[in-house]
């Protein structure tokens, strides 16, 4: 299913995208901030194959502008993925999402935002059991952070976690909508 909002499209990624994605994964600004940094083509590959097993717990989408790809957002469950249970609360509805803007052309424009905020309205929220959404910036990485903020998600708690810095950030389903307007009606669009 693609989902359409402003001008954007989620496209679920498949096997055909794996040249885009390592493209994108080895571009300095996404490989700053998304580990590992500069990945093989060969990992790439590996981790896209794992993400479109039916059982791994992600669903990957390719974002696009009209026509053109542009980033990339991932949605996990908590269930599925629950290695942040001792350092923050956390219930096994509670979906997780990791994004990044791909192409330099996109970057600091507003579409990190944009892209938020209807991926969160159509294939987070959308679930009436999902109570909050969570993503986890580099500290450092004080753009997506400002993103992240301006779409409604607030800073929780600092921690290390598996060697790595972690800057956690939570929005809940009545603070989104709140920001951003009505619920939607649920729809089938959760995968």
């Amino acid at each position: 299913m693609e989902s359409h909002i402003l001008m954007l499209t989620f496209r679920p990624m498949t096997l055909d995208d794996i040249p885009l994605f390592h493209r994108w994964r080895n571009h300095k600004h996404v490989s700053d901030w998304w580990q590992p940094p500069y990945p093989s083509y060969a990992d790439v590959d590996e981790e896209i194959r794992a993400y479109l097993r039916p059982k791994f717990g992600v669903a990957a989408y390719i974002v696009l502008d009209d026509a053109t790809p542009f980033g990339y957002v991932q949605r996990w469950t908590v269930a599925e993925f629950p290695d942040y249970d001792p350092f923050v609360t956390l219930t096994p509805e509670v979906v997780g999402v990791d994004v990044f803007i791909g192409e330099p052309d996109y970057l600091h424009k507003g579409w990190g935002t944009r892209l938020m905020v209807g991926f969160l309205r159509d294939y987070v929220f959308n679930d009436p059991n999902v109570p909050s959404c969570i993503i986890d910036p580099l500290p450092n990485n004080a753009a997506a952070i400002r993103a992240y903020d301006k779409v409604g998600f607030y800073h929780e708690a600092d921690f290390v976690y598996d060697g790595t810095d972690v800057y956690f950030m939570r929005i809940t389903r009545g603070r989104f909508f709140a920001k951003w307007g009505h619920q939607p009606a649920p729809t089938d669009n959760t995968t």
